[in-house]
């Protein structure tokens, strides 16, 4: 259990060491590493609790397999990696305040993006780091903020897999457990 809590930490680490030397930030390869990082750490602690949902909610492993793509496509296609936060239908919205790549992608731009300062380059299609925020309309909220609302969704990820998981076990501590007999028992007949 120790070596999986290890891997489960090394992964992002390793991840985010390899992907960040190959874009070659201009700001620098330390300043903005460390934001990086913790924001794929916690990313992969929701993504686990996201997947652990998954398990509990699915009687095996193939069902979560089928299940699993149900709940992660519209994560991704709605969490403003392929299309504009601003472009999302109204009627869609609502799935952003739960959505863990909604929060990672909106910190992790604003931790590259916020302070940049003048972009050059040829087009100049945005003058700053500011205006490539607020094209693609990631600019609700601050860096700390969206660390913390990563944070609690994967909180209440976990928090909802202990409850699937009491109430699949029938654990007397959440709800009170009715013996066999008088579950089948007939209350009419009794009286």
């Amino acid at each position: 259990l120790e070596r999986l809590r290890f891997l489960q930490h090394l992964m992002p680490l390793v991840f985010v060491t390899v992907c960040y030397r190959l874009i070659k930030p201009r700001h620098g390869l330390s300043s903005k590493y460390p934001e990086f990082l913790l924001v794929a750490e916690i990313q992969a602690f929701t993504g686990a609790s996201l997947g652990y949902l998954v398990a509990s909610l699915s009687p095996d492993a193939e069902v979560a397999t089928l299940l699993a793509p149900i709940f992660v496509f519209p994560m991704i296609l709605l969490g403003g990696l392929y299309a504009n936060v601003g472009a999302i239908p109204v009627e869609a919205r609502w799935i952003n305040k739960v959505n863990p790549i909604y929060y990672a992608f909106q910190a992790i731009s604003i931790a590259e993006w916020a302070d940049y300062g003048d972009i050059g380059g040829f087009p100049k299609v945005f003058a700053t780091g500011n205006d490539v925020l607020d094209f693609f309309s990631l600019h609700e909220r601050s860096f700390e903020a969206n660390l913390w609302r990563l944070g609690c969704v994967g909180l209440g990820l976990r928090s909802a897999v202990l409850l699937v998981l009491a109430l699949a076990a029938g654990n007397p501590g959440l709800l009170p457990v009715v013996p066999e007999d008088a579950a089948t028992a007939n209350p009419v007949a009794a009286q």
